[in-house]
């Protein structure tokens, strides 16, 4: 009996290595399947196959949740199920970063959950929202002076010293009016993530640069360009260059939506499809 027992238990143990094996080996091709279709599958549809997906998610603070309640009108449009899928990033985002206030500027929960919620609003429809190409968010209470650019910024992105700063006064000031095409953060977070998509191999890193080019194209047919120019629709600064110019777009984009959409549908829809933005 004790030698059944034991080859039984030799058995069993063999029988789980395999099945162990034969998971593994499913699981590496299911992953090389999902690489290989979901490139097929965003050409055809113009968005990754799947955005959220959160097994642990994170949660807020009540005295967190409370701001982004109260003062982050995109969150509050956001049916239920979504809501929790931006609190969990909006935390992961908190988590990730170093909060440096400079020249007296305080960091406080507001600072921290206003500056991520700008960030994932901006990333909402891509599953990769975390950068990669900043570390640090340095907060001034005011304009301040840019030593890369020798001159005084309210805004800069920095990817040398992977660095992304505001003045504080002029990021809230983005939020008091929610309709001036003014927003401050949207603009360099829309810096720091063309940058993060030009040196990426993701899909909606890929898709964001294809949507770019298109957006290129249309500048650079002057009837197009000269309808834009003279529309008086985007300020003078969005011809700086095109990282300005697309910068400006998504400040538009989410502040006058309609506006934007019944003047400019094709690059409206541009936009909507670099970012997989859906409308809440």
């Amino acid at each position: 009996m004790a030698c059944f027992l034991q080859l039984n238990s030799a058995a069993n143990d063999e029988s789980a290595g395999i099945g162990i094996a034969i998971g593994f080996v499913l699981i590496v091709l299911i992953f090389s399947l999902f690489r290989f279709l979901e490139p097929i599958y965003t050409y055809f549809f113009k968005k990754p196959f799947y955005v959220h997906f959160y097994p642990f998610p994170k949660q807020l603070t009540d005295a967190q949740l409370y701001i982004l309640e109260t003062q982050f009108s995109f969150y509050r449009r956001l049916p239920l199920r979504q809501k929790g899928y931006f609190e969990h990033r909006v935390s992961r985002f908190i988590a990730k970063y170093q909060y440096i206030g400079q020249q007296g500027q305080p960091i406080t929960d507001e600072v921290k959950v206003l500056i991520a919620a700008t960030s994932v609003m901006l990333t909402f429809g891509m599953r990769n929202y975390l950068f990669t190409v900043f570390n640090k968010i340095v907060v001034f209470p005011t304009k301040f002076f840019s030593v890369s650019g020798q001159a005084y910024h309210i805004g800069e992105f920095n990817p040398a010293l992977k660095t992304i700063a505001f003045s504080w006064e002029d990021f809230v000031a983005g939020y008091r009016n929610e309709h001036d095409n003014r927003n401050l953060g949207l603009h360099e977070f829309t810096h720091a993530l063309h940058f993060q998509s030009e040196k990426s191999e993701h899909v909606s890193a890929i898709l964001f640069e294809k949507m770019f080019r298109k957006i290129m194209k249309e500048l650079e047919d002057p009837v197009t360009s000269e309808k834009i120019r003279s529309s008086g629709y985007f300020r003078e600064y969005a011809f700086e260059n095109r990282y300005e110019f697309l910068a400006v777009l998504l400040e538009h984009f989410f502040e006058t939506p309609e506006v934007f959409r019944s003047h400019f549908p094709l690059l409206y829809d541009h936009l909507k499809k670099m970012i997989n933005f859906k409308q809440y």
